[in-house]
């Protein structure tokens, strides 16, 4: 796949995430695909294959009475690609509004993504995605 190719692909997967269409994301992301997500989070560690992969984003999704990803940026080197956005959430429990910007590394094979590594670290992202340059642009 190209390059463009993959950035099209996260948007859809971003867009099946915002309309918690899972039968999408799981056509999207490979049986055996890992999700890395970083300390500091309520589950952190790596997760391997569909089933804990999809387990772990329920999970995400469960803590907020409302929750939208918004796309900032793409940028895209080979096989990897590095995402930017804005995930606006509002708490359960408390009705707090938040605004966090989430850095996405993805890894692809063979037209699905295969790693996914998210954090609040942009240099941490660059590094998973092999992306140094400033600033990801789409």
């Amino acid at each position: 796949m190209s390059e463009s190719d993959n950035e099209a692909l996260i948007r859809r997967a971003i867009d099946a995430w915002n309309a918690n269409d899972w039968n999408t994301l799981q056509e999207l992301i490979a049986p055996d695909a890992e999700l890395v997500a970083p300390g500091g989070w309520p589950e952190t560690g790596s997760f391997k294959g569909w089933p804990a992969v999809r387990n772990l984003l329920h999970g995400l999704k469960e803590a907020w009475s409302k929750e939208h990803l918004e796309i900032v940026g793409v940028a895209s080197r080979g096989d990897r690609a590095l995402l930017e956005a804005r995930w606006y959430t509002r708490g359960e429990g408390s009705g707090l509004d938040i605004e966090t910007t989430v850095w996405i590394a993805y890894v692809f094979e063979e037209g699905r993504v295969t790693r996914i590594e998210f954090t609040l670290e942009e240099e941490a992202a660059r590094d998973a995605a092999g992306i140094a340059t400033s600033g990801a642009n789409g």
